[in-house]
């Protein structure tokens, strides 16, 4: 056998070599798994009133107008277009949909984003939910938007994922349009309260409290265990 031939199969047998290790080790993706699940909407929704609708359809009526005694009845159009379209968005149903967190990202209507893929994230309250908000690196979507039906599900969701990505600090006050479109802005605080020497002697006395009790049970129950036999030896006393 030649040199050549030699090396080639050299270079074969360490090329297979490495292939078997690789295959040994398991990646972020053969580990994964579901460390917290829930259910809620797949977004906001609103209810107008009569009084609201009729507002509304003033408001675009009057845009619309305006556009046409401007000369513009292609925006007049394309305005009232997207109104039609908001509305719909807004007033139709949410659908309930299942999320998820894994140890490879986060799950929403069966699509998974990669941890690697989120730069940080943060809870909000707008119109009474409690709103997700997930910044990610993708060109879209650059924010990953989940709902949480209680607070439980939340400090689930938050406690679980702050070991994977970091929660976004508010770095200056919100202003008015931030907090009508994302919501007011919920500091991390509301969900890892810190541990106070007080909290720590509530611990101990209800621990301790709970040993009483069990050793009340248990000498209670020696008692009763005791009382038959007691009860059978007065009896042969007696006969």
């Amino acid at each position: 056998m030649s040199n050549t031939e030699e090396n080639a199969v050299s270079t074969n047998t360490f090329q297979k070599a490495i292939e078997e290790e690789k295959a040994k080790i398991p990646s972020k993706f053969q580990v994964n798994e579901v460390l917290f699940e829930w259910e809620a909407d797949d977004r906001l929704s609103y209810s107008f009133s009569g009084g609201q609708k009729s507002s509304y359809a003033l408001f675009v009526l009057l845009i619309g107008l305006y556009f046409i005694w401007v000369g513009q009845p292609i925006i007049t159009i394309t305005a009232g277009a997207v109104f039609f379209l908001l509305y719909v968005l807004f007033t139709v149903p949410a659908a309930r949909i299942n999320n998820a967190i894994e140890k490879a990202g986060i799950r929403t209507a069966g699509r998974l984003y990669l941890w690697d893929d989120i730069i940080n994230f943060w809870v909000a309250e707008r119109d009474g939910r409690t709103v997700l908000y997930f910044t990610t690196r993708l060109n879209f979507p650059t924010r990953v938007i989940l709902l949480a039906d209680s607070f439980k599900d939340t400090q689930k969701i938050v406690s679980t994922s702050v070991d994977y990505a970091p929660y976004m600090p508010l770095l200056q006050p919100q202003g008015y349009f931030e907090r009508l479109f994302d919501g007011t802005y919920v500091q991390p605080d509301e969900f890892f309260r810190t541990v106070t020497i007080q909290d720590v002697i509530i611990a101990q006395e209800m621990q301790k409290s709970q040993e009483e009790k069990a050793k009340e049970v248990k000498s209670s129950a020696i008692v009763d265990a005791k009382t038959p036999v007691r009860k059978t030896r007065s009896s042969k006393a007696s006969a």
